[in-house]
């Protein structure tokens, strides 16, 4: 059996910054490049998927399943020790918070329905004042693809962590996943760029 390894880490700083001088288009110009969403994980923790003929979403992988199911399970086991060993009950807690945490940020899903005109994050899609990632898809100006150099929490090594991000009309972003693998992530956004019918602004090549 293949041993599962993931990296969670946090943002490298010292990274160079994309020019968008090539791209002709004045949002572009407007717009951050840098990461929108800090850390990330080496895994492929989301992937595109049509949920009916109107209607695609990011959705968990097995890997971000396992992975964030097996944390929340460590700290359960911890807790279940830590009974008579406070230690180990303080470990749990850590196991359990950090499972938590995973499960919620690696699981959620992201919509683009047609049907209803509408972009959201979560399960259900929200009242239109919410102040959860929500709003309409004739908004979406462009998608954007970004390195990110992460140092991992519990090493001193780093690896490169991909977002992809809602680029606005007004210039604004939101992040819509950010995971390990690039090429899973450019399918991913080629599909959606023809769903949307929106461009792609890629910084990795």
């Amino acid at each position: 059996m293949t041993k599962l390894r993931v990296r969670i880490g946090r943002r490298e700083t010292h990274q160079s910054p994309f020019d968008p001088a090539g791209i002709d288009d004045p949002v572009a110009q407007h717009t951050s490049w840098a990461p929108e969403k800090p850390g990330g994980t080496n895994i492929a923790s989301q992937m595109l998927v049509e949920a009916s003929p109107s209607s695609l979403q990011f959705r968990a992988t097995a890997q971000a399943w396992v992975f964030a199911g097996g944390t929340l399970l460590v700290g359960l086991w911890l807790g279940w020790l830590g009974l008579n060993d406070p230690n180990a009950f303080i470990a749990a807690l850590i196991f359990v918070g950090a499972g938590v945490l995973l499960w919620r940020s690696l699981t959620t899903p992201f919509h683009f329905d047609r049907a209803t005109g509408r972009f959201w994050k979560g399960k259900n899609r929200p009242p239109k004042d919410s102040t959860k990632p929500s709003g309409s898809l004739e908004s979406i100006h462009a998608l954007q693809i970004l390195p990110e150099r992460v140092r991992g929490s519990r090493s001193s090594r780093t690896y490169h962590s991909y977002e992809l991000n809602l680029v606005l009309r007004d210039g604004s972003r939101v992040n819509v996943t950010d995971h390990g693998k690039i090429d899973l992530l450019r399918k991913d956004a080629t599909t959606l760029s023809r769903f949307l019918g929106r461009p792609v602004w890629d910084a990795t090549r």
